[in-house]
């Protein structure tokens, strides 16, 4: 468990907490209507907490790469929170404007006003069975995985698990673990994509999105990159403590979308491209699109898209062969 310093020690912190300033003062003072109390310090933030114990990280300015701080630490001490409560949101908070922003996440997430039902796909496809030999971040996951828990247990884990986020947004999980007792979501992150001050403000916020969806759905959201994962012995303790036992795990389910999203014309091309392929007998395919521009959303659609042909199929086989 992390101990914290008193909300005194945190205000001197500087750099590596949330500086002292009205800012902060006004932060603290729009929690507390809502039950929430400042605890401690985080790296370049401040964590709060309710009375039920649902944590709360807010961070300031940690874009800023003015000063710097390893990735190893920020995702190390998120995991330890993330274990240690119920559950554990993270924010931004860097101006005025952003209290306001602030205190409509906690309502929508406090009313749950978004569609937790519909989050999620039914499941997702095991990779194994499917893909191309795994990357050296899915690598060393992997190995590690199948050396605490056994190589039969890679049955529970989906890999590239889609979602909908609480904005409704598809994404995908690098890996998803159904438990008896509470899911588990893990990223392997590589630095030079997950790192908030090689990120920007924007595309973390956006990280943030998909890791508070997936809080309010009921998980815990693990992160480690390769650089942690190299610590072997380490991270396999990581992982007997974070993940617990295999007895708690179910298995990985086939792929089904339950919320629709519309995709744009140039998603719909790619769509269409792969059809075409797929009907002259094309076994594989590349679908290349400029960064951001949608690549997640045509796989999810097209991969839907094959078990529904596939389900209608197998209804017609067996209707003609009654």
């Amino acid at each position: 468990m992390l101990s914290f310093e008193s909300s005194a020690e945190a205000l001197a912190i500087g750099q590596f907490g949330f500086p002292p300033s009205e800012l902060f003062q006004s932060v603290v003072q729009s929690l507390q209507p809502l039950g929430f109390r400042h605890v401690g310090r985080v790296t370049r933030g401040a964590l709060f907490e309710s009375s039920e114990r649902v944590a709360l990280v807010i961070d300031h300015r940690i874009w800023d790469n003015q000063f710097p701080f390893p990735y190893a630490a920020y995702s190390d001490e998120q995991n330890q929170l993330m274990a240690q409560y119920p559950k554990l949101y993270r924010t931004m908070v860097d101006d005025p404007e952003d209290v306001p922003e602030l205190l409509q996440l906690i309502k929508v997430l406090a009313e749950k006003t978004y569609e937790t039902e519909d989050g999620f796909g039914s499941g997702a496809t095991n990779r194994e069975l499917t893909s191309i030999d795994p990357t050296m971040p899915e690598a060393y996951f992997e190995q590690a995985f199948i050396e605490v828990f056994g190589r039969e247990q890679l049955d529970s884990l989906a890999r590239e698990y889609p979602i909908v986020d609480i904005q409704g947004s598809p994404r995908a999980v690098d890996y998803y673990i159904e438990r008896a007792c509470g899911n588990i979501a893990i990223e392997k992150n590589g630095v030079s994509y997950h790192h908030p001050q090689i990120l920007g403000k924007e595309r973390y916020a956006k990280q943030l999105v998909k890791q508070n969806s997936l809080v309010a759905y009921g998980c815990k959201l693990y992160r480690w990159s390769l650089e942690s994962m190299q610590f072997v012995e380490r991270f396999k303790d990581e992982l007997r403590h974070y993940l617990g036992t295999p007895d708690a795990f179910l298995s990985a389910r086939k792929l089904g979308v339950t919320r629709s999203f519309r995709l744009h014309q140039h998603q719909d091309s790619a769509l269409e491209t792969l059809a075409v392929s797929r009907s002259l007998g094309e076994k594989a395919a590349l679908v290349v699109l400029p960064t951001g521009t949608g690549k997640t959303e045509v796989l999810i659609a097209d991969y839907a898209g094959c078990c529904s042909h596939s389900s209608v199929k197998s209804k017609a086989d067996n209707q003609a062969e009654n």
